[in-house]
């Protein structure tokens, strides 16, 4: 059992490497086609600062900053098919957390 969990590592881990220099689109198509959830989070970790800048400055408490951040990566997650524009992920995503902030408020 341990081996073949090394084996599955490994082989994560080199179907991870090259993730950050990949584009939006090349990453979003990726995520569409095989549904590897590591190709979400390369694109969702891209974005993770700023996402928190964004709820800061709308919410103003830290203390709701992080569960807020969460809330537009599950959302994105599983309506990653309703993005027309592939190339448009981060605003996409941007646009999904203003949302979720405004409600909360």
């Amino acid at each position: 059992m341990e081996v073949m969990d090394r084996g599955k590592s490994a082989r994560r881990k080199r179907s991870e490497e090259g993730l950050e220099e990949k584009s939006d689109v090349e990453l979003v198509r990726l995520f569409r086609n095989k549904g590897e959830n590591h190709v979400f989070g390369a694109l969702v970790t891209r974005y993770r600062l700023n996402l928190a800048m964004i709820a800061r400055s709308v919410l103003g408490r830290e203390s709701d900053v992080e569960d807020m951040v969460q809330e537009p990566n599950f959302m994105a997650y599983t309506n990653i098919d309703m993005l027309a524009d592939e190339g448009r992920f981060g605003a996409w995503l941007k646009r999904i957390l203003f949302g979720c902030c405004i409600d909360f408020l």
